[in-house]
C-alpha cells in the first residue's frame, strides 16, 4: 500500500470489550484506549461519527471513526463515560439476542460448558479435536482454538456440538448469562441512543453469515435491523459482519442489506476508508493498545509498518 501521509487518511477502528484492573473478562483497557484518543487528538487526528467520515466532507486532517462490536454491559459502565467524556462519536454493532432474549453469546456459552465438563478432556469429533480440560489456563486457550474451527463449519453443525457439550455439562440453555459475559439491557441500549451513541446492526445470534443457509442468513440480518430500529426509535443504516472476514460473508449478504435499504456496512479487513471504496464492504483497523502503532495507522504510513 502507497504512503499517504498528509493526504488526510480515514480510518474505521473495531473494538468489542472494555476492561478496568480487576475485572474478570479480557477486553481493551479503558484507560489506554483514552489515553491513546488523547495522545491523537492532541496530533491532530480527528474523531469524528462514522456518518461524517463517509459524507466525503473535508475533515481538516486524519480522521477516525470508532466503532464497536457486539453490545457487551461492560460498554455503558465502562467504555461510553470514556467517550463521552472525550467528546469521542461512537457507532455500536449490537447483537440483539443477547439484549432481548438475555441469550449467551455462543463463544462465551462455549467456554461456560467447557469449564463445568466433569472430565478430562473432550473429544470434538466434528473438527477432529480434544481439549483438554484439567488446566484452566489450556483449557481457556484450548477452547479458543475450538472456537475458531468451529467457526468454519455449516451453522447447524455448529450449534448441535454446543447442545451436545452443554447437556454433558449439565448447563441449562435458559440460564441467564453471569456477570462478565452480559451484554446490555434494552433500557441501556434506549439511554445510550438518547446521549448520542449510534446504533448499528450485528444479527441475532452472531453466527457467521457464509456458514448459515440463506433463509437464516438473512432472517439474522433482517430481524436485528429491525430489533435495533425498535429499541433506538431511528433508523439503521448501518450493520457489522460477525468475525467480518471475507470468508465469513459474501455476495448474498451483502445483497440482503441493499434490498433492505441499509447503505454501509463494515468488516474486520484491514484498511483504511478510501473514496472508491464499497459501502457495503468497509475496511477497519481492529484497535492495539500501542500508541505507536495506532498513530502510524491513522497517520497514513502503510500497515505493514
Amino acid at each position: 500500500m502507497a504512503n499517504t501521509v498528509g493526504l488526510q487518511p480515514r480510518s474505521i477502528w473495531c473494538l468489542h470489550r472494555f476492561v478496568r484492573p480487576g475485572d474478570a473478562w479480557t477486553g481493551d483497557s479503558v484507560e489506554t484506549v483514552g489515553h491513546i484518543i488523547r495522545v491523537l487528538s492532541a496530533r491532530g487526528v480527528r474523531f469524528v461519527a462514522l456518518d461524517d467520515l463517509l459524507s466525503g466532507a473535508p475533515l481538516g486532517g486524519p480522521a477516525v471513526a470508532v466503532t464497536v462490536d457486539d453490545g457487551y454491559a461492560d460498554f455503558a459502565t465502562h467504555a461510553w463515560p470514556m467517550f463521552k467524556a472525550l467528546r469521542c462519536p461512537v457507532s455500536l454493532f449490537l447483537t440483539t439476542g443477547p439484549v432481548v432474549e438475555r441469550q449467551w453469546f455462543w463463544g462465551d456459552y462455549l467456554d461456560h460448558a467447557l469449564s463445568r465438563l466433569p472430565r478430562p478432556h473432550v473429544d470434538i469429533e466434528l473438527v477432529g479435536m480434544r481439549v483438554e480440560l484439567t488446566d484452566p489456563e489450556r483449557r481457556r486457550r484450548m477452547g479458543r482454538q475450538l472456537r475458531g474451527a468451529l467457526k468454519l463449519v455449516p451453522d447447524d453443525e455448529r450449534r448441535a456440538v454446543l447442545a451436545d457439550l452443554a447437556r454433558q455439562a449439565g448447563v441449562d440453555a435458559t440460564e441467564a448469562p453471569s456477570a462478565p459475559y452480559r451484554a446490555l439491557e434494552p433500557v441501556q441500549v434506549e439511554q445510550l441512543a438518547a446521549e448520542g451513541v449510534q446504533f448499528g446492526a450485528h444479527t441475532v445470534t452472531h453466527p457467521i453469515l457464509s456458514r448459515c443457509s440463506a433463509a437464516v442468513a438473512r432472517w439474522e440480518i433482517t430481524e436485528s435491523v429491525r430489533i435495533v430500529g425498535a429499541m433506538t426509535g431511528r433508523p439503521v443504516t448501518t450493520f457489522a459482519y460477525p468475525n467480518g472476514m471475507l470468508h465469513d460473508y459474501g455476495a448474498r449478504e451483502v445483497a440482503v442489506l441493499g434490498a433492505i435499504g441499509v447503505p454501509v456496512a463494515v468488516t474486520t479487513s484491514r484498511g483504511r476508508v478510501v473514496d472508491t471504496a464499497d459501502r457495503l464492504r468497509l475496511p477497519r483497523l481492529v484497535f492495539r493498545a500501542d500508541l505507536g502503532v495506532m498513530s502510524r495507522r491513522v497517520m497514513g504510513y502503510p500497515l505493514s509498518l
